[in-house]
């Protein structure tokens, strides 16, 4: 929406007008206005770091107040801000998650105790992940193929759903009973991918073993 200013506003007494008068012609020509903005700023890019210096040097408690009190007023907003800049440059940049890596490993060897106690909390709130590490940690023992491609949200569907059968007996399974199965099993070649994963109650999952689809159904045929 245009305003209608008076003529010559832009030379007017009058304080708000010519703060109108210049809103509508940055809104008008905002190209013309960042680029003559970059440029200035690049021109004085000195003289503005050394005022920013000079003023923080004489506001310092006054500065540090104001940043404690915005951080205790919205540490939750702080915290989620952060964790999303992080795990957005944790998948881009691999030389910033060599070195988160690199960290992390650094103090669970001087913090084993908090490790532990790290490591069990989070296994604790995200099993599914956890449960999906462990799997494909065990695949790649034993030399298998690994495609971790959505079995972490495979293997929270299998927790979470309320109702699922099991994928040998076809009977439904309760939530503690629930096990992800390999259908060719590692030991015979098996991958680890979501094509070979499947939901299998404890009964199913402990008498199958290392036999395959069709051998377990030759010997238990019901």
């Amino acid at each position: 929406m245009t305003v209608k200013l008076p003529p010559n506003a832009r030379r007017s007494s009058n304080r708000k007008i010519r703060a109108l008068y210049w809103r509508e012609y940055r809104r008008n020509h905002s190209e013309a206005t960042r680029s003559a903005s970059r440029r200035s700023y690049r021109l004085h890019l000195a003289k503005r770091k050394s005022e920013k210096r000079e003023y923080y040097s004489k506001n310092r408690v006054k500065i540090l107040k104001k940043g404690a009190a915005y951080r205790r007023k919205n540490l939750l907003k702080i915290k989620l801000r952060q964790k999303a800049y992080h795990a957005s440059r944790y998948r881009t940049d691999p030389a910033y998650r060599s070195k988160l890596i690199t960290q992390s490993k650094r103090w669970g060897l001087a913090h084993p105790q908090k490790r532990r106690d790290a490591v069990r909390k989070y296994a604790l709130k995200n099993p599914h992940v956890f449960l999906a590490k462990h799997h494909a940690y065990r695949a790649s023992k034993k030399k298998a193929t690994v495609d971790p491609a959505g079995i972490s949200e495979y293997v929270k569907t299998v927790r979470n759903a309320p109702v699922i059968h099991c994928f040998y007996c076809v009977w439904p399974v309760p939530k503690r009973k629930r096990h992800i199965d390999h259908k060719i099993p590692l030991s015979r070649g098996g991958e680890h991918t979501l094509e070979n994963l499947c939901c299998a109650c404890e009964h199913c999952n402990c008498v199958k073993g290392d036999k395959t689809v069709l051998e377990y159904r030759m010997l238990a045929p019901n």
